[in-house]
């Protein structure tokens, strides 16, 4: 059984609610489908997966394999995760477009220049 788009979102909030308001610091994946999506979606393994890998992505928070359930993982805060370097990525990625960007149109007007110099050089009759 798939989630619908809603569903999914809604999962991924209450695993980060319960994670914030859980004195344990962590939130079973298949226990927040079960209240997010319903009873039928507790144990889907695919399920379960999709949404572990899909909160992770990012690195603000891990999984681990459940003591709880089987074929289930608990999300927790990654705790070498900091939030004011996490965008470094993103911005080297842009400092980087730019720079090809610049490099390029300087390489344009360089050639621009060149042809003109050869065209004052050896064409123009004075």
């Amino acid at each position: 059984m798939e989630l619908t788009q809603e569903q999914f979102d809604k999962t991924l909030l209450t695993i980060k609610e319960e994670i914030n308001r859980a004195t344990s610091g962590n939130c079973r994946v298949g226990w927040a489908l079960k209240i997010s999506a319903g009873q039928q979606f507790e144990k889907s393994k695919h399920n379960i997966e999709k949404i572990a890998n899909s909160i992770i992505q990012t690195g603000e928070y891990i999984k681990e394999p459940s003591l709880q359930a089987v074929k289930d993982f608990n999300i927790l805060k990654n705790p070498a995760y900091n939030k004011s370097t996490s965008g470094i990525n993103q911005n080297n990625k842009a400092d980087k477009t730019i720079s090809t960007f610049l490099y390029w149109i300087f390489a344009i007007i360089g050639v621009i220049a060149a042809i003109a110099t050869i065209y004052q050089i050896f064409f123009q009759t004075n």
